[in-house]
Formats: structure tokens, sequence, C-alpha cells
């Protein structure tokens, strides 16, 4: 028996809960399980750092609206009230202009309570010891851009770390119905900027980008700057997840272009002009 599933039971026996039906499982790391009205999220021992986010991503936004209320949490569990409503599958604009707004109203929310993960502190590390499949002839310019972009990044916002259409619940009849945030085991307080990246991480060709920044408001200054550091650290990332020859040919071929234009300095830019081309 893995230990979220230990967790799992741990739930059940303080809520006097039975046959969950399970709606996703991820051995080894954490569980999530439906009963009746209320949900309950478990976690291995592994993943202690996310649990911690999870948990204080839910106290803040207590009474906020934004996400499935808190109805109990244990060493290793939340449980949250069940919500009608689906992740968001085909995304257009439209839906995009919905999750500005919808971010925008998460970033507002104070972020006293939760813990700290520097965008900085990651970035210089990744760069310092970057995966195989992150060419040598991209780190040094790569590293040198991040000196720049560095100085701009701001620890001020109560940020998803893994927003985009996967992360909310929304009518499935209509997307920019959405009614949820979910999912909150990257969450900590850092840089607006940090919930852009998934969408920029296609690069100049985004159809993502674009639309969240029309509705979102005012990034402050230097958002281009700050979001290019949050891109750069995700793809760094995103390559050293994978180990098989194919899967790293794959990799390369999604995420080295985006590296080469942000090296280029193409998302400041965009974002200045506010357009993404």
């Amino acid at each position: 028996m893995t230990d979220e599933i230990d967790a799992q039971r741990a739930a059940e026996s303080a809520l006097s809960l039975k046959a969950g039906a399970v709606l996703k499982d991820l051995p080894g790391r954490r569980r999530i399980t439906r009963y009746g009205e209320l949900v309950v999220k478990s976690f291995a021992t592994i993943e202690a750092d996310a649990f911690e986010r999870e948990r204080a991503g839910l106290l803040s936004l207590a009474s906020t609206g934004l996400a499935p209320a808190l109805f109990s949490h244990g060493e290793s569990w939340v449980a949250t009230a069940w919500l009608d409503g689906e992740p968001i599958e085909e995304a257009g604009d439209d839906a995009h202009r919905s999750l500005g707004r919808w971010l925008a109203r998460l970033h507002a929310v104070d972020p006293a309570g939760l813990p700290p993960w520097p965008l900085a502190q990651r970035l210089r590390a990744g760069l310092s010891d970057p995966p195989d499949s992150c060419p040598a002839d991209l780190v040094e310019p790569l590293a040198a851009a991040a000196e720049r972009w560095i100085p701009h990044l701001r620890s001020d916002t109560f940020v998803h770390g893994d927003w985009g259409d996967s992360n909310v619940l929304a009518n499935p009849e209509d997307p920019t119905d959405i009614r949820a945030i979910i999912d909150f085991e990257d969450c900590h307080v850092g840089d607006a900027a940090e919930d852009f990246r998934w969408q920029a991480m296609t690069g100049p060709a985004s159809t993502m980008l674009a639309p969240m920044l029309q509705t979102y408001g005012d990034m402050g200054p230097y958002a281009g700057e700050r979001i290019a550091a949050a891109t750069t650290e995700l793809i760094i990332d995103v390559l050293s997840w994978y180990s098989a020859p194919g899967e790293i040919e794959r990799a390369q071929r999604n995420c080295l272009p985006t590296l080469r234009a942000l090296i280029d300095g193409w998302l400041p830019a965009a974002v200045s002009n506010s357009q993404i081309q």
C-alpha cells in the first residue's frame, strides 16, 4: 500500500466516508477521490511540499468563491466540496479571455500564508545544471538573458503555479463559464508573470497568451521580461522530465524554438506591443 492510499484511508476514517470513486490516481504521489458531495485529495510523503502548498492555497481562498470550499484537512489530505464542472478541453480565444479574468481575480487575493518559491533561485539552479537535452550553445545566452530579467522579478502575488485550462472547472457546454479554480499543489507567493508561462511556452506562434493578456489587466513594468524568466525556467524543467530517446527529441522539437526566440527577445517585445506574433 502506497502512502497516498494511507492518507486516503485516514481521511475516510476522520470523516466517516465510504465507497469513494477515484477521479485521478498518480501512484506514489497523490490520489483524488469523490465521496458524494466531498472530494478528498490525498498525498504521498514524497509530495509533502505539494500538500502544504495545496492546503495553504485553499485556506487563503476561503470565502473568496474562487475555489471549492475546504471542508476539512489532515496530515496529508484535504477534503473540499464537490462542484459540477469540468476542465476545459478545447480552449479558444474566448475561453482564454475568461481565464485571464479569473487569473486577475486570483492574483488580487492576499498571498499571506503562502510559502515562498523564488523564481530567480529556480531559474539560476536550472541553468547552472541544465539537462543534457538543452544544447550547450543555448545555455550561456540563456544565462545572460536570465540575469537581465531577474532584477525585474517580484514576489507579491498569489501565484497558482500551474495555471491553464486543465486547472479550472467550467460549464461543459460553455468553456467561458468558469466556476472554480482547482489544483493548488504549486501555489506560492511570487511573481504574477509565472502564471503566463504555460501559455508562452509554445513560442511566437502561441494562440493562448494574447487573449489572456487582453483581459488580465496591468501586470506592472517589465511584464515581458518577467514572463520570459518564468517561461525559461519552465522549459528547462520540462526538458529534464524525459530520458527515453523518442521523448527527448519530441521535447526538443517543442521547446528549443521557444528558447531561441526568448534569447532573441521575442517575448518582451511582443508583450510591450500587446500582441503575440
